[in-house]
This record gives C-alpha cells, sequence and structure tokens, in this order.
C-alpha cells in the first residue's frame, strides 16, 4: 500500500471512527443530560458536543492548527467527563468508567496520529519533488521570491521552500513592516524636502 493509500485510509477512518464515538457517547450523554433535569433538550445536548468533536476531527484533518486542535480536545474532553460521569452514576464501577471513556479517547489518538502521517506523507512527497531547496540558498530568500512571484498560497510556499508556513507568515509580515517603515520614513524625508525650499 502506498503511503498516499494509507494516508487516505486513515483519514477515512478517522471520519468513520469520530461518527462512531458521537453514536457510542450520544447514548451516555442523552441519557446524563436526563439525569441532569434537562428535560426535551437532553436530546440535543449530546449533538452540541459530540457534533463539536465530528467537527473539530475534520477541521484538524484539513487545517491542523491550534484551532482547530483546541475545538477537538475542548469538545473531547467535555465528553469524556460527561461519559465518565454517567457511567459511574448509573454503573458504579471503575470499569464501566473505562470503557465509557474509550471513545473520545481513542478519537484524539486516531486524529493525531492521522495528522503526523498527513506530514510525513507531506515530508516525503518535498523530498521527492523536483523543486527541492538548494542547500546555498537562503530559504527565507527563497520565500521571500516565491510571495513577490505571486499566485501561491502560503502553504504551498512552505511545501516547496522545505520549511512551516508561519514562517513563511512571519517573514512577509516582517518584510511587511519593514517596507511600511521605509516608505513612511520617505514620505517624512520628501515633506522636510519640500517645507524648506
Amino acid at each position: 500500500m502506498s503511503k498516499s493509500a494509507a494516508l487516505l485510509t486513515a483519514r477515512r477512518g478517522t471520519v468513520f471512527l469520530s461518527l462512531v464515538s458521537f453514536i457510542l457517547s450520544y447514548i451516555a450523554l442523552a441519557d446524563l443530560a436526563h439525569i441532569a433535569g434537562l428535560g426535551p433538550q437532553a436530546y440535543l445536548w449530546p449533538v452540541m458536543i459530540d457534533g463539536a468533536i465530528v467537527v473539530g476531527t475534520v477541521a484538524v484533518l484539513a487545517s491542523p492548527d491550534w484551532h482547530s486542535w483546541s475545538m477537538l480536545a475542548g469538545a473531547a474532553l467535555v465528553s469524556v467527563v460527561g461519559n465518565g460521569i454517567h457511567a459511574w452514576v448509573t454503573q458504579g464501577t471503575w470499569i464501566a468508567v473505562g470503557v465509557a471513556l474509550t471513545p473520545p479517547v481513542f478519537l484524539l489518538w486516531v486524529t493525531h496520529l492521522t495528522v503526523r502521517l498527513g506530514r510525513v506523507e507531506g515530508d516525503q512527497h518535498i523530498d521527492s519533488s523536483d523543486e527541492l531547496p538548494v542547500a546555498d540558498v537562503d530559504p527565507r530568500a527563497r520565500v521571500l521570491e516565491l510571495l513577490a512571484e505571486g499566485g501561491l498560497s502560503m502553504r504551498e510556499i512552505a511545501r516547496r521552500v522545505g520549511t512551516d508556513d508561519r514562517n513563511v507568515r512571519r517573514w512577509r509580515d516582517e518584510v511587511t513592516k519593514q517596507t511600511s517603515r521605509e516608505t513612511s520614513s520617505t514620505h517624512h524625508q520628501t515633506e522636510l524636502v519640500g517645507t524648506s525650499t
């Protein structure tokens, strides 16, 4: 199996497991909401919690940044706690609590591994590319060249240069600030020359 096929299978598996986790957790969280006295809204509460897990999983697979990870981790934490409390209240055994915690914990684990597999696949794609970074070329200079040429996303520039897209953004912002300061200084000098004549 090729690495790209493995990555596709892992991504599909992660989405499938998030749906399975949603179903398993939904029952326990709805029952917990009934116990807490939410009434008819008890059926919506788990949709909010576990729906956020599904959305967070897809977001992490699409863009593994701290926003998507924090959404996934926060929703999974609420699900873990809710499932654990439900198991303890209804069954009163640690075995039941352990079983109830399994779906959201495994979901986080599988999602993390899938993202890592995607990064490894991306790194190998860079290694097999004709556009390998040349050792004597400064990555910052190459990034700035590609930004000036336009037409490429920051993620694509980062991939081509062999750096992180955060570096691309940081270098772009540094140049923008420097250009802004130079423009401001030139404008100020022009005003001074204009007033002295």
